[in-house]
């Protein structure tokens, strides 16, 4: 084993996440099947929209993107309520999450696919997401 090894066996993500309100209920997606392409544990609950910024992308522009690719949303603004990192996979790979509020204009009127997503009430959100991921979400809201 060349001293190289241990040091290509590491990596960095950058996962962008947001929180999205409409009238007082916030935007859940389910993993793995709208659009999580980071094969992320979890597979078949809920959680907030998030995406992987790939290497270069800006982290902002990364979620303004997503958000009008997927839902037709224009975030007018989106400010910084949270920065997380954390390690995974045996400790092979580091994961830092930005976490943004985002406001807009009026979310499209689309239909919300139950399977897909949908907006739930901060009281519902235990019922859908995993409960440390719940409190996470719920001191995000009151930044």
């Amino acid at each position: 084993m060349s001293n190289m090894e241990p040091f290509l066996s590491k990596s960095q993500k950058i996962i962008v996440s947001c929180i999205l309100e409409k009238d007082k209920k916030i935007l859940l997606v389910r993993k793995n099947k709208l659009f999580d392409n980071l094969k992320s544990f979890g597979f078949g609950y809920f959680d907030i929209p998030h995406f992987l910024v790939d290497f270069g992308e800006d982290p902002e522009f990364v979620i303004r993107k997503r958000l009008a690719e997927y839902f037709d949303y224009e975030a007018v603004s989106a400010d910084i309520v949270a920065v997380k990192q954390n390690l995974s996979n045996e400790n092979s790979a580091q994961v830092f999450e930005i976490v943004y509020k985002v406001k807009g204009d009026d979310f499209p009127d689309k239909e919300e696919k139950c399977d897909l997503f949908f907006f739930a009430g901060k009281e519902d959100l235990a019922s859908y997401v995993f409960l440390q991921r719940c409190k996470d979400i719920n001191s995000y809201l009151d930044r």
